[in-house]
């Protein structure tokens, strides 16, 4: 997989990370002296709530949020309350429902304005604030609380892509705060699949911790069946096909019988897993069937009759393929679906990674000038939104990249910064072909020191 491509499900990954729990989470919420309110009733009302947090449904989750609310009546100054329902709020989009991160980030403030060592407060900040502010935040929420997890995961959370090795640090301290700690696990393990500390034997290690947990653990917290999806990715990078497969029924399964808030996203994601592994399956035969024909060629050069033989297998097998050739369905779709966003105005953190989606696939497959003519439309459709369009002109930079063109990429990289794109060191990551040529690295180094 293309260093490109595991930036983008990094980033799929972060934008839709789980609300963060377990069995010493379930304690440290039902404890007075860390969660209390001077009045008793509010306290009452907010363990009650956290009772239905641990469910993980849809129905719970709107439950839940009744009770925060009625906390908060109950005790208008009640930071944790808040904090806990900016969380939710969270969590309720999930269901693919927009979320007002705003109105979220406006109930975050709040919380710290009362409490202003408020873990959660600070925590919930760092998920809606983006760049250095929301890094702040989540440094403070480490700091005004060491000992709870949830600051740890976050800190580790907005470092993933920046900065792997703290990454690890944080998702580690997450676990050393609690062994049990499912969403710490699974954290580790993505950080072993999809950055530069890839190591897919230990990411396979923390997911199977996680399956554990939820085979074994009371209270279950039903979000560890995402274990299993974990441990599947693991194993289709290893190229275990049929293990995989295994796992991804079960893991179907799983979700069936434990429905979630997210379930449809589950088992949509097993889908599009267990295509990957029957592909990569199908590839691997693919494989051994071009050995074992080129064997016969080298055991028998002069056999034409043979050599006609195998010409004929090539043949049969590339008419029975065409039919299942899914690369040109898969952009017509994703282009009427980065249509409907576009035309229902959707926002910055919906329009930029779509485009990123629809490029990546095409660049993945080596179509640039269908992705170059794509690119361009979108500049003329997008001319009006400030925010995106930077990001249109860094993908054509990209593009204009992945074909050699070290003129065109590096005008369009200038024009993208020029808009106002920032994420230097993403360049390193999305560029190839030119990185090492003089044009590029003048163009980094400018765009460095400013």
């Amino acid at each position: 997989m293309k260093a490109t491509m595991k930036w983008f499900l990094i980033l799929a990954i972060l934008m839709n990370s789980y609300f963060a729990s377990g069995q010493i989470t379930y304690d440290y919420y039902k404890n007075p002296e860390k969660i209390g309110s001077s009045d008793p009733k509010a306290t009452a009302s907010f363990i009650k709530a956290f009772e239905f947090i641990m469910q993980w449904g849809k129905e719970d989750a709107d439950s839940a949020i009744f009770y925060l609310e009625k906390a908060i009546e109950q005790d208008s100054l009640y930071a944790i309350a808040y904090a806990t329902l900016g969380h939710m709020m969270m969590y309720k989009g999930y269901d693919g429902t927009h979320r007002d991160f705003d109105s979220i980030k406006s109930i975050g403030l709040k919380a710290l304005e009362i409490n202003p060592d408020c873990g959660d407060a600070l925590t919930l900040l760092a998920r809606v604030t983006n760049g250095e502010e929301g890094m702040g935040y989540a440094r403070k929420a480490v700091k005004a609380e060491p000992d709870h997890r949830e600051t740890w995961l976050w800190l580790g959370m907005k470092y993933f892509d920046v900065n792997p090795d703290s990454a690890l640090y944080a998702f580690n301290k997450a676990t050393e705060v609690d062994p049990t700690f499912g969403q710490g696990h699974q954290k580790l393990g993505l950080l072993y699949l999809y950055t530069e500390k890839k190591d897919y034997n230990q990411a396979a290690f923390h997911f199977r911790k996680m399956i554990d947990l939820y085979e074994n653990f009371t209270p279950r917290d039903n979000r560890m069946v995402v274990g299993y999806e974990g441990l599947a990715k693991a194993l289709i990078f290893n190229k275990q096909w049929d293990s995989a497969i295994d796992t991804l029924n079960i893991f179907k399964k799983m979700s069936n019988d434990d429905p979630l808030l997210f379930t449809g996203d589950l088992i949509s994601n097993a889908n599009v897993d267990l295509t990957t592994a029957y592909l990569g399956k199908s590839f691997s035969e693919f494989e051994k069937f071009d050995e074992w024909q080129e064997k016969r060629q080298n055991e028998h050069p002069n056999d034409i009759r043979l050599t006609f033989n195998i010409l004929s297998d090539y043949f049969e097998l590339s008419e029975q393929m065409k039919d299942v050739m899914i690369v040109d369905s898969l952009l017509q779709k994703e282009k009427v679906l980065v249509q409907k966003i576009i035309d229902n105005n959707g926002s910055f953190r919906d329009i930029v990674p779509t485009l990123f989606m629809e490029i990546f696939t095409y660049l993945n497959f080596n179509k640039y000038l269908e992705a170059k003519e794509e690119l361009e439309n979108l500049a003329q459709k997008l001319e009006s939104r400030k925010d995106v369009l930077p990001y249109v002109y860094y993908l054509l930079a990209v593009d204009y990249d992945r074909m050699g063109d070290e003129k065109n990429a590096v005008e369009n990289l200038e024009i993208a910064f020029k808009k106002g794109f920032k994420n230097v060191k993403r360049c390193n990551i999305d560029f190839s072909e030119t990185k090492d040529t003089k044009g590029y690295q003048k163009i980094i180094k400018k765009y460095s020191e400013k």
